[in-house]
């Protein structure tokens, strides 16, 4: 997960998924699973204007979800403490 400031008011989403991560099928589970990480934590980066670019790794899949959002928010909590 990589952050990087934005000039607008709202935290943009972008999502790489290459095919090393898989076939089309998988590509696109790991794209709507990290969406809809992105949408059930929006209030956890109100207040900040931050491009989201997520890069899944060979592997995701088999992550359970909650373990994928704890990664999210601890890279939002360390972001907001070098802040």
């Amino acid at each position: 997960v990589s952050l990087a400031r934005r000039c607008v008011l709202e935290t943009g989403l972008g999502i790489i998924a290459t095919r090393r991560l898989g076939g089309a099928t998988s590509r696109n589970r790991s794209k709507r699973v990290i969406r809809e990480i992105f949408r059930l934590n929006k209030g956890e980066h109100e207040g900040f204007s931050l491009d989201i670019v997520v890069l899944p790794r060979p592997g995701f899949s088999e992550k359970t979800f909650d373990i994928l959002q704890d990664d999210y928010l601890n890279t939002l909590r360390r972001y907001a403490r070098s802040q």
